[in-house]
């Protein structure tokens, strides 16, 4: 693999890990606006994912 792949690999990687947010047990797609803990997606109002997001984004 080239140089240049790599480097558009990494950029690739790095796009895709900008969508998500993961913390223990969490993840948050920002995108898709899903929030999964242990693997059960959790229904959340606009407002709770907004608040959620804005305190991940924060930690």
């Amino acid at each position: 693999m080239s140089y240049v792949n790599e480097e558009i690999e990494v950029l690739k990687h790095n796009d895709f890990c900008k969508e998500k947010l993961h913390f223990e047990g969490l993840c948050i797609d920002k995108f898709k606006r899903i929030v999964v803990r242990d693997g059960n997606e959790i229904e959340l109002t606009y407002t709770e994912f907004e608040m959620l997001l804005l305190l991940a984004q924060n930690a």
